[in-house]
């Protein structure tokens, strides 16, 4: 993805002073453990970061840029045996296919980024070992048995809050099923459903936000590589949409001026399943003899599913009754409009029970044409890149349409063939816009999370609430299930207005929450977690097995790298931050963790970083 003059100045940030203004972004060292000469140090650092890829208007340049550590340093058995083929596991599904072969730790740790949290020297080993297909067939294959609400009732999160308040602990339970969980491949698949099928625990009621937030991450859990029509079903059957999008006590009309709910029938419509315009299979719209997009549904359509959705009540008895968080909800036969449905061409007869009219209406939603398309390039764009071919799409949602084994909305399927393909795993060329991402805040938030407690990867509750504190009090732009409305974050065709993004129509979804103020935040924010890990979160970081790279300044970076950044650092990155780092004492362990902690500070807001490809 090349980044324009004035989207790459945005995502480098603005600041109140001469230095970091020059530099891209307003640092509080205050906040840091850092010293005076080792702020010069990563201050100079940012200065020759900012003029390689911030404010230049210049894409990276494919020439220029590293393929990570090379043998001479990296330290004695850190690299295993290259496979014993001559490359990944291709696919019996011809629709999915590799354009480059080539696979060694840079691919790897490439592929990593992309499909989880960023890499690890085991986690590498594992790819080289298995090749991307059995990489993840072993993920996905892990069980899914770690429920998030059993632990928040088990271990009373109710008198053990966290962020101060306890109403805070349905986003705290999603940053530590995504910071914790061994199966990365599912929380990344997790985060991407999440922004699909949103859900705010806040929104539903304060005091239950625990509950409803950790049952709600199981649920998406528990579907993410099953189908996708038991999912809708299950989402839209659940407490927490029923109260979120208002579907629960939605009662049939019965002449006293009451009508049903159409809140949950337009946005399941629009958000959840066929958007707003007619697609062909590649993603495109269709348009009509004049032109025109063609419009998947109307007011009538939103009428007729909103009759058919009529009915559902809560299960909840009482004040101190939680389970029904992880029940779906009943149907009351008395509040359910038994008359004739039409809507999107189908016909649900009159005398149907809710619950036959609520399958006959997800039934029609789930085998429409657009839910293909619709939800592959969602899903792409949440993997890979922000704008992905007609072709790329049209391969996965053919996918989408047919697994292989005559099975429709196979998510495990889908995603398997989104990572696996030629667009995925080809070598980009960086200096194509359409190439390439933003990385996500709360991705990279949970990728730090996970470096820096690498050997000991636990249930850390004091740093996912960490994580809340810093999205609720210092305004870090995303945090799991914390989207401000059911519309994500950001729109999926969001282009910055007026520039070369958006007179190209090209999408950069991110840049809609990574504006200037919200960059300066990120960098404050990575710059305490790294220097300081400061409130209560400071045991849980662990450095010391990169303190063999300490005193080698250019293999520390190359190992960052290749662990951080997927390998994606120019050249230019590289040499910028390893004479930062050459220019910080080593003389002992302490200043050695300096030297890390620095990298890794600059590894993680260079251009290079933000950029994933």
């Amino acid at each position: 993805m090349k980044i324009d003059a004035e989207s790459r100045d945005q995502l480098c940030g603005v600041s109140d002073t001469e230095v970091s203004n020059q530099a891209g972004v307003s640092v509080d060292y205050e906040q840091s453990s850092f010293k005076p000469t080792t702020r010069r140090a990563v201050l100079t650092a940012m200065l020759g970061l900012g003029s390689a890829g911030c404010g230049s208007g210049v894409s990276v340049d494919t020439a220029s840029s590293t393929s990570g550590s090379s043998p001479e340093t990296e330290p004695p058995g850190t690299t295993p045996e290259p496979p014993t083929d001559n490359g990944p596991e291709i696919p019996e599904n011809n629709s999915v296919f590799f354009a480059d072969r080539s696979f060694d730790r840079a691919s790897a740790s490439r592929f990593l980024g992309q499909a989880g949290f960023g890499a690890s020297d085991e986690s590498i080993a594992a790819v080289l070992n298995r090749g991307y297909a059995g990489w993840i067939d072993d993920q996905m294959q892990m069980p899914d048995d770690a429920s998030t609400y059993n632990y928040v009732i088990d271990n009373d999160w109710v008198n053990n809050s966290v962020g101060n308040s306890a109403r805070f602990e349905g986003y705290s339970a999603a940053w530590m099923r995504m910071v914790t969980s061994p199966d990365e491949l599912r929380q990344r698949m997790v985060a991407a459903l999440c922004q699909i099928f949103v859900f705010n625990p806040f929104h539903v009621g304060q005091d239950h936000t625990r509950y409803s937030g950790s049952s709600w991450v199981d649920l998406i859990s528990r579907h993410a590589f099953g189908s996708y029509r038991d999912l809708l079903e299950a989402v839209t059957t659940s407490h927490q949409m029923g109260m979120y999008l208002t579907l629960i006590n939605s009662r049939r009309e019965d002449g006293s001026g009451a009508l049903p709910d159409e809140n949950f029938a337009r946005e399941v419509m629009q958000l959840f399943s066929i958007g707003l315009v007619e697609l062909n299979l590649d993603g495109t719209a269709r348009l009509d003899s004049n032109g025109n997009a063609i419009d998947t549904y109307d007011i009538d359509d939103i009428l007729g599913l909103a009759r058919a959705f009529t009915g559902w009540e809560s299960t909840r008895v009482g004040d101190d009754n939680v389970n029904y968080w992880v029940e779906p909800m009943v149907q009351n036969a008395a509040f359910h409009e038994s008359g004739e449905k039409r809507f999107l061409g189908s016909t649900i007869p009159a005398g149907k029970t809710g619950e036959e009219s609520l399958q006959i209406a997800l039934d029609a939603i789930a085998s429409h044409a657009n839910v293909a398309p619709f939800m592959s390039k969602l899903l792409i764009q949440r993997f890979i890149k922000s704008n992905p071919s007609p072709e790329y799409v049209e391969r996965i949602a053919t996918v989408f349409n047919d697994d292989g084994a005559g099975v429709r909305g196979n998510l495990g399927a889908v995603l398997k063939a989104l990572l696996l393909d030629a667009e995925a795993r080809g070598v980009p060329d960086k200096r194509d816009e359409e190439q390439g991402k933003l990385r996500e805040p709360m991705i990279s938030f949970a990728q730090l999370a996970r470096f820096a407690n690498r050997a000991n990867v636990r249930l850390a509750r004091d740093y996912v609430g960490w994580g809340l504190i810093f999205w609720w009090q210092e305004g870090f732009p995303q945090a799991p299930l914390a989207s401000p409305s059911v519309f994500n974050f950001y729109p999926a065709d969001y282009s910055p207005p007026g520039s070369e993004l958006g007179e190209r129509s090209l999408a950069s979804p991110e840049l809609f929450i990574l504006d200037e103020p919200h960059v300066v935040i990120y960098s404050n924010i990575m710059l305490s977690i790294i220097s300081n890990l400061s409130y209560r979160a400071q045991t849980f970081s662990d450095y010391d097995y990169l303190m063999v790279y300490a005193d080698d300044a250019s293999a520390l970076v190359l190992k960052l790298n290749e662990l951080l950044a997927g390998s994606n650092l120019t050249e230019q990155s590289i040499e910028t931050i390893t004479e930062a780092v050459n220019s910080l004492a080593n003389s002992d362990n302490s200043e050695k963790l300096v030297r890390i902690k620095a990298a890794i500070y600059l590894v993680m807001i260079s251009p290079d970083y933000l950029v994933q490809y």
